[in-house]
């Protein structure tokens, strides 16, 4: 299901349902209250969707403090100048008013993703954001990149602990956050696999969402899904790894 203005534009990823119509509502806010529209006004439509305002909660927000806060970032913006000047701004902006969207559609057609949904729109908003005012105003409502990037990319699923001897199967699961070139470096610098076999392997978890490295020593597993736990927390990446102990035949 897509608008006949995505149809038009022939927009990938198409928006779902609960998405739909979320540029005309940033829009109608920044209008509301006279400020230039652009990624505050697209948290603050986000906030609004049912979907967003569960997974938030689900990960410990404050959904109402969050929505008081961005409304008060909007509030202390500056207001636009004349109909001449926004109107120029209008025309040097045609594609981002047009696809309010546009870093997300692109995180998520790179992602291999569907659709935008609105969690994940939030998360790719927020997560590269440069706002100071908005990141301080979710995080006082308890918001955390980290932890809401893990609930958008994994749901309920959460870091397996590595069995305490070997031989252990490693796994490595598919996310729409953490970079390709991350994955490779990850699985070449510390579970020590060649380029060809690093990059082949990443782009089997990309197509099929998951897949094993070869059995390693329990030790060395432990070891090596500790680094990389702490590579990606260090970045606040949702890198996910599973352990399993390894049937040998």
């Amino acid at each position: 299901m897509t608008t006949s203005l995505e149809r038009a534009l022939r927009l990938e990823p198409p928006s779902n349902p609960e998405v739909l119509g979320i540029h005309f509502a940033a829009f109608e806010s920044a209008n509301a209250t006279k400020t230039t529209p652009g990624d505050l006004h697209l948290v603050q439509a986000l906030l609004r969707i049912g979907s967003v305002a569960d997974s938030l909660a689900a990960v410990g927000v404050d959904v109402e403090r969050a929505r008081e806060g961005v409304t008060r970032v909007i509030a202390g913006l500056p207001r636009r100048p004349g109909p001449f000047a926004r109107a120029y701004e209008a025309l040097q902006n045609t594609r981002a008013i047009l696809d309010p969207l546009h870093h997300a559609r692109a995180r998520a057609l790179a992602s291999g993703l569907r659709e935008i949904t609105g969690p994940f729109a939030l998360a790719v908003l927020v997560g590269e954001s440069a706002d100071r005012a908005l990141v301080d105003a979710l995080t006082s409502a308890g918001f955390s990149r980290s932890k809401y990037r893990w609930y958008v990319a994994h749901r309920g699923a959460v870091a397996a602990s590595c069995p305490a001897a070997g031989p252990v199967r490693v796994v490595l699961y598919n996310d729409p956050f953490t970079p390709m070139e991350f994955v490779v470096a990850v699985l070449t610098e510390v579970f020590e696999r060649d380029q060809d076999a690093a990059r082949a392997l990443m782009l089997r978890v990309h197509e099929e969402g998951s897949a094993a490295l070869a059995a390693m020593d329990a030790e060395l597993a432990a070891r090596g899904l500790a680094e990389a736990r702490a590579r990606a927390d260090k970045l606040e990446l949702p890198l996910r790894f599973g352990a399993e102990r390894a049937v040998i035949e």
